[in-house]
């Protein structure tokens, strides 16, 4: 059974080294709570006390959010190397599953955060339903090896 919607398998490992970048990224933008320099664009200028003066966006959030949903993306959805039906149904109680930790995560948030601290829950709840869909059917996978030598 051939499935059309995964991605080719030689795209995993290439996804996998940028959600690494963009994680690690991540996390270093968050614990600093500024992106670094070199993530400054020129966008025009400003006045300022009566002179133009440069104007810079830092596109870093951007970036690394863009980059981790991509590459969370094509890791998640890529094909394996011996994909078959019992992968596939892997691959569906991982989605499901994490499906549901999501939205239970995200319930919890709803009611115990309020105000702009939920903002905050809501950017990282972009990023936790595609990242807990890969620990778990990275887990499962895991399972399912160990299972298959235990079993020869």
């Amino acid at each position: 059974m051939k499935n059309q919607f995964l991605f080719p398998y030689k795209l995993k490992k290439p996804a996998l080294v940028l959600l690494i970048v963009s994680l690690g990224f991540g996390f270093l933008i968050l614990l600093f709570d500024n992106s670094p320099d070199f993530f400054n664009i020129l966008v025009g200028e400003k006045l300022k006390d009566g002179q133009l003066v440069p104007k810079y966006l830092n596109i870093g959030d951007t970036l690394i959010g863009s980059l981790l949903i991509l590459s969370s993306l094509i890791y998640a959805f890529s094909r394996e190397k011996n994909e078959d039906e019992y992968l596939q149904k892997i691959r569906l109680d991982a989605l499901v599953l994490a499906t549901y930790i999501n939205y239970g995560l995200l319930f919890i948030a709803f009611v115990t955060i309020w105000g702009f601290d939920f903002l905050s829950v809501l950017v990282f709840n972009l990023f936790t339903h595609l990242l807990l869909f890969i620990i778990i059917f990275t887990i499962l996978k895991l399972k399912m090896n160990r299972s298959l030598k235990y079993e020869e």
